[in-house]
């Protein structure tokens, strides 16, 4: 059979873990999370993470299964009304292994003495590369900023690629992008394979969808299989065939998800364009109490440290009255002009931090960039 990718479903885990007695929640997300953070304690200390190995029904079969550390993340997905939010998550154990003959079930020994069996048949079973995918360029044949863009439950290649210029077609209408300029340098790469309508490749079900938007397949699964189409792109796309509302924001080396569905007020072409955003350097926007404490490096154009419009990177491009304070703090009403650029409280998820404009779409996903993140796109492209 040779090696493939294994998953354990953490809603398997622990059920399994549940079994032999009472839980104190049947929340998978919540013991998921519980268990992560006891996994990482014990690495810390220098005790091993878990020890897994194949086993039979009367024996331990194979060697020992090296596992990395079980990741607790923060993933960004997008909320009520264009808000943006981050939520914690816990990446579920996988692994590669060619199973030994035999083999029925996985043994997991935890730090705490814990020992489970998950049945094979209740593993994920994903093969280490994906067939040969149909690729159509979406834009310019010369175009010198690309995105993949990656199928999800898609049963049909021309839905897919519809979709995919119906994306790009919008982001034309957005500026800077609507700017023949600009636009012309940008497209798309549709990537295509036919996949099951309720699973896709990846386990992308609606049930799987946490706090009502956050809504992803097997992230290390689509990591290590889309890693070759992805090359060195900044962001990636997986466009998820679902009339469920939700996504998934990506970090390094994970692609963003976005459902093909949006909500009354919302377009779900804007999630997609925020997390492009991410591709040119922008920050976000808005504040979120699960990153407040990350440390700001001065790095990215549309954030200050500085409430002063005339110290920040921004400063050429601003249009309010100078002031020693910030144009707007937080909570105070905003009279002024819809793209006026000044020093607006709020920004990269803290409170002391300063964004250009009162409104950008790497604040809330239903409006359109700043003038400053405009610019800043406009000159990287």
């Amino acid at each position: 059979m040779g090696e493939s990718l294994f998953l354990v479903p953490n809603e398997v885990l622990f059920a399994t873990l549940s079994a032999g007695g009472p839980s104190v929640s049947t929340d998978a997300q919540t013991l998921s999370i519980r268990l992560a953070k006891q996994l990482n304690r014990a690495t810390a200390t220098g005790s091993p993470l878990a020890i897994v190995r194949w086993a039979s029904a009367t024996e331990d079969v194979g060697p020992l299964i090296p596992l990395g550390v079980l990741e607790t993340v923060l993933i960004e997905s997008p909320g009520e009304r264009g808000q943006m939010r981050w939520t914690e998550s816990v990446q579920p154990l996988n692994f590669t292994s060619e199973p030994p003959e035999g083999a029925t079930a996985l043994k997991i020994a935890l730090p705490d003495g814990t020992v489970v069996k998950v049945s094979r048949d209740k593993l994920r079973i994903y093969a280490r590369k994906l067939p040969d995918p149909h690729i159509e360029l979406v834009g310019p044949a010369d175009a010198r900023f690309v995105i993949p863009v990656f199928s999800e439950r898609f049963e049909d290649r021309d839905s897919f690629v519809g979709k995919v210029k119906r994306l790009h077609d919008w982001i034309l209408t957005q500026p800077p992008f609507c700017r023949p300029e600009v636009g012309k340098h940008f497209a798309l790469r549709a990537h295509f394979w036919k996949s099951d309508p309720e699973n896709g490749l990846f386990g992308t079900r609606d049930d799987r969808i946490v706090d009502d938007r956050l809504f992803h397949g097997d992230r290390a699964i689509a990591k290590a299989q889309l890693a070759p189409f992805i090359g060195s792109a900044e962001v990636s796309l997986i466009l998820i065939n679902s009339s469920a509302r939700g996504g998934a924001g990506g970090q390094p080396g994970y692609s963003a998800w976005s459902s093909i569905t949006a909500e009354p007020g919302e377009a779900w072409e804007a999630v997609c364009l925020h997390e492009i955003g991410h591709s040119f350097g922008l920050a976000d926007e808005y504040l979120d109490a699960n990153r407040a404490r990350d440390r700001f490096e001065g790095r990215e154009p549309n954030v200050a440290s500085d409430p002063r419009p005339s110290r920040t990177s921004w400063c050429t491009l601003v249009t309010l009255p100078e002031t020693p304070s910030p144009s707007l703090l937080l909570g105070a009403e905003y009279t002024g002009p819809v793209d006026g650029v000044g020093t607006f409280q709020g920004a990269r998820y803290r409170k002391d931090l300063y964004r250009p404009a009162h409104s950008c779409l790497m604040n809330v996903t239903n409006t359109h960039f700043c003038p400053v993140c405009q610019a800043h796109i406009a000159k990287e492209i």
